[in-house]
């Protein structure tokens, strides 16, 4: 725990030059079972969630169908684990503007101080997905509210508080809206208000849908671009190889939006395939870009076996992404964050 005050007080660890914090999540049974398996060191940060109407999972063990979820436990079973906070906020933006929820604005405030580590706050992340349906002016005010307030209420140890402002980055996202990406720069709070920038890559890196999607990677190549326009460290937000079984060792439709009805045309797939198709691209380009990276957060889960992903499917088809329950895949990621540019727990 000093190494976390020390660090706090220092600012964030996680920006110092040439490093790169590993988050694990995103509920805490898969958390669990990832640092539990034997062969990874503590993960440098834990992802957990919550809402800002109810802080539901803060304090409590709350489920919605993803996975055990309580911000708490986390903080008390990885006590050398930053803590990454999803903070949900779909059709609660107007409570938030009129002060309907400053009360679980100063809950969410004093759990942090208690943390007495770094925190990563995912203001209603994922603020350019259609599926969430956030108003960019009002989503804007929102942010900036939430921040605000945290950090007055905070006082000295508002350094504990990172506030991250996370794209989709998705094709999928582009194809609901007609083939027309979104301008994210409508959704931005301001430089005063975000401290990283982040994103999601949950698809291979190079795959284009329909012919004519931008990629996984072209869109996360532009998130990047408007973080070193705005001087901003970027969070690699959530991160997991969706339609990918790494137990079963299949690859899968994920969505008939992009590739077929989801979960049907399972082919068969080597480790080696699975780790070129989707892993060695991800790796190479957060280290092609290790200049602005500074964290990232593996969705490390069994998602097949949670309701709200599994049969049958309307959330689309995520597979299992637990890179131990395959020994190959399992070696091939060690030997990625062993790497000395990787910040694990102690």
């Amino acid at each position: 725990m000093k190494r976390f005050i020390f660090l706090a007080i220092a600012m964030i660890f996680t920006v110092l030059e040439g490093k790169i914090l590993l988050v694990i999540g995103q509920d805490l049974n898969s958390v669990r079972e990832y640092a539990k398996s034997g062969y990874f060191p503590e993960p440098g940060g834990v992802t957990t969630y919550t809402d800002i109407a109810t802080l539901n999972g803060l304090c409590n063990d709350a489920d919605w169908g993803a996975g055990l979820i309580n911000a708490k436990k986390c903080l008390e079973e990885f006590p050398n684990s930053a803590l990454v906070i999803g903070l949900y906020m779909v059709n609660m933006v107007d409570g938030v503007i009129s002060g309907e929820y400053d009360r679980q604005i100063e809950i969410l405030a004093e759990f942090i101080k208690e943390a007495n580590r770094p925190v990563y706050l995912r203001i209603g992340y994922e603020f350019d997905g259609i599926w969430n349906s956030y108003d960019p002016e009002k989503y804007r005010v929102a942010f900036r509210y939430i921040t605000e307030k945290l950090r007055n209420l905070l006082g000295e140890r508002k350094k504990l508080l990172f506030t991250v402002w996370q794209s989709c980055s998705s094709p999928l996202n582009v194809i609901l809206r007609n083939y027309q990406k979104p301008d994210i720069s409508l959704w931005y709070p301001g430089d005063d208000y975000v401290d990283f920038v982040g994103l999601s890559w949950f698809l291979p890196a190079n795959m284009k849908y329909h012919g004519k999607t931008p990629t996984q990677k072209e869109l996360a190549e532009e998130v990047l671009a408007f973080a070193r326009l705005h001087n901003k460290p970027v969070m690699i937000s959530e991160a997991s190889p969706q339609g990918y079984d790494l137990s079963e060792l299949t690859k899968a439709n994920i969505s008939p939006v992009l590739d077929g009805p989801s979960g049907k045309n399972r082919v068969k797939k080597t480790p080696e395939e699975i780790w070129n198709e989707w892993f060695k691209p991800f790796f190479e380009f957060v280290y092609e870009n290790s200049d602005v990276i500074r964290v990232v957060a593996y969705i490390n889960a069994d998602w097949d076996s949670q309701p709200m992903w599994g049969p049958p499917y309307a959330n689309g088809y995520w597979g299992d992404s637990r890179v131990q329950v395959n020994p190959i895949i399992r070696n091939l990621w060690l030997k990625e964050i062993k790497k000395s540019i990787w910040e694990h727990g102690e």
